[in-house]
């Protein structure tokens, strides 16, 4: 039962009448799960590379993209905001060295709800003749699947088990 949104009541004699408030008390529950943020992915890190920086993280559950905010300064306020759709890294070609920019990650939902923002640090390019070792990337976020009976994307409970029931 989702708080502030009671059942449909039995007093509703009609069939027609009792089937259509059931069908409007269940879209709008759907609605309201809908609005919920997403979790707020994880795991976040920068790795200083040759004249760019990588960005990577665990992607929050629930969310269907991510955003990265990029900035000069240790601030959100005039961020720069770049959707990187479905991935869990990003790499900030600056093209210079010695540029020192600062990082964070959101979720979002098509719906318009987004997590908060998650501070994944700062980096400063390196020069373009770096030899940097690829950084181990973050542990995956849970595998989501589409329930047929439900149509909401939910995690799998059981990793390798996917029910299409």
């Amino acid at each position: 039962m989702i708080r502030g949104l009671p059942e449909v009541p039995f007093g509703i004699k009609d069939p027609q009448m009792r089937r259509w408030a059931i069908d409007i008390h269940e879209c709008v529950k759907t609605m309201m799960g809908t609005l919920a943020p997403p979790a707020v992915p994880s795991n976040a890190k920068v790795t200083a590379q040759p004249l760019g920086n990588l960005v990577q993280w665990t992607r929050g559950i629930s969310s269907d993209y991510h955003e990265l905010l990029i900035s000069s300064t240790p601030s959100t306020a005039n961020a720069q905001v770049i959707d990187v759709g479905d991935s869990a890294q990003y790499f900030d070609n600056v093209g210079d060295t010695g540029v020192n920019r600062f990082y964070w990650i959101r979720s979002r939902k098509f719906t318009g709800a987004r997590s908060l923002n998650v501070f994944a640090g700062n980096g400063t390019t390196l020069a373009s003749t770096a030899t940097v070792t690829p950084p181990t990337p973050p542990p995956s976020s849970q595998i989501q699947a589409k329930n047929q009976q439900t149509g909401h994307v939910e995690p799998i409970t059981q990793p390798g088990r996917v029910e299409t029931a």
